[in-house]
């Protein structure tokens, strides 16, 4: 299942000052979006932005042209292509930590697997507060709240700098983000799985606290499900998957769902 968020600030979660998006820390940060609306606001998905001009630390969110924006201490760092609304997406924000030019990264990729935005870079930059909360869904400032549909959203401790790690998320979001927590370390993983109520989504002791939203479908993940009755295949010929040749039962073995943080 996905969260749909409304475009309101009553539809968030709100995990409050757990980490600092600095220039010089290793971070990936990121999930899939279907967005309903571009026109009026930016659409928020993850953001640390307080009302306070000092406090906006960090933002992932599209803007009113349909582009998809990293968003540093005010100033927007990375910029992507335009992308369709009422359509799933994968987006993914990532730093190495080591502060220089081109050390962040925006990456948006289809469900089919078509690359929109393939590791578009930008400069990371520090700020001297970074006080405000965790949000996703929402802007502290008016507006801005997301208009459309979350999943499999994620804070990671470390970077994930080439576009085969963002397919693998794409392909097994679960399975793929245990095997980064047991890597770098996370702060949390949201898989909206569609219970209520969720008061620690992370699987390891970062509590956020859900307000409103409502259940809607998942995203189209392929994935094979061991104890289920479907199997989805890529069915693309721009899925890099499309010319692998794996028997089912090691399609099964490789990626049969693992869960964090799933209430």
């Amino acid at each position: 299942m996905s969260r749909n968020f409304a475009a309101t600030a009553s539809d968030k979660i709100v995990f409050g000052d757990i980490f600092s998006f600095s220039a010089t820390t290793a971070w990936s940060v990121g999930g899939f979006a279907r967005f309903e609306n571009f026109s009026g606001d930016q659409r928020s998905i993850i953001t640390k932005y307080g009302t306070d001009p000092d406090e906006r630390q960090f933002g992932l969110w599209s803007e009113t042209d349909g582009t998809i924006r990293v968003h540093m201490n005010d100033v927007d760092r990375c910029t992507g292509a335009s992308i369709s609304l009422n359509t799933w997406y994968l987006v993914i924000a990532t730093n190495d930590g080591t502060g220089g030019a081109g050390t962040l990264k925006l990456y948006t990729v289809a469900m089919d697997g078509t690359v929109i935005d393939n590791g578009v870079t930008g400069t990371p930059s520090e700020d001297d507060l970074q006080t405000a909360s965790v949000d996703v869904g929402i802007r502290s400032d008016p507006g801005n709240n997301m208009d459309g549909d979350l999943a499999h959203v994620f804070l990671l401790t470390g970077d994930i700098l080439n576009i085969a790690e963002v397919h693998k998320f794409r392909i097994n979001p679960a399975k793929t983000f245990a095997q980064w927590h047991r890597e770098h370390g996370s702060h949390f993983y949201l898989p909206m799985v569609g219970s209520d109520p969720e008061s620690d989504w992370s699987g390891n002791g970062v509590p956020g606290t859900l307000s409103g939203t409502t259940v809607t479908d998942m995203p189209p993940t392929k994935i094979g499900y061991s104890g289920g009755n479907i199997i989805q295949f890529p069915v693309s010929a721009a899925d890099p998957l499309v010319n692998t040749r794996i028997s089912a039962m090691h399609f099964l073995k490789m990626y049969q769902p693992t869960t964090i943080g799933a209430s």
